[in-house]
């Protein structure tokens, strides 16, 4: 693992410009970045990684068309410490992916970070696993949305 200082803005966006060129015109992209986010202590190729499974898994639930939207924002300490008991205070960065795909019903949501999870019918290991690794290694947080339209 490589951990350095990442600008999330700057990731995000250059992201969302390549798999802007990559994905279908019929995907629109929705950036809510809040400005001067503090930079996060993580590694910026698996945070790449991430940002770009959790995108073409949007993209794969949009059917070929649809909103993507990718959200950051500054979280209080102690919302954090709320949802999640056992995290560190301090400040925390929060990025969320959401499309308008069809959803994910309860029994879904009940495996999405199973390590070998996949909504493929083609047998491919899910890219929920790699997010997980991510994440722990890094010290962050991981959390569902309940919307199942989201």
């Amino acid at each position: 693992m490589n951990l350095q200082l990442v600008d999330v803005t700057i990731t995000v966006r250059d992201l969302v410009s390549m798999v802007h060129e990559t994905f279908p015109k019929t995907i629109s992209f929705k950036l809510e970045l809040q400005e001067q986010l503090p930079p996060v202590h993580i590694d910026p190729n698996q945070f790449h990684q991430v940002l770009l499974n959790l995108c073409v898994n949007a993209r794969d639930a949009m059917m070929g068309e649809g909103i993507l939207t990718i959200r950051t924002i500054k979280v209080e300490s102690s919302d954090i410490l709320r949802r999640f008991p056992s995290a560190e205070p301090g400040e925390y960065i929060s990025v969320e992916v959401a499309d308008t795909g069809m959803g994910m019903d309860e029994s879904i949501k009940q495996k999405i970070f199973e390590p070998f999870f996949t909504l493929s019918s083609r047998g491919k290991r899910g890219r929920w696993s790699f997010r997980c690794g991510g994440k722990n290694s890094s010290g962050g947080s991981r959390w569902r949305g309940d919307d199942p339209r989201r």
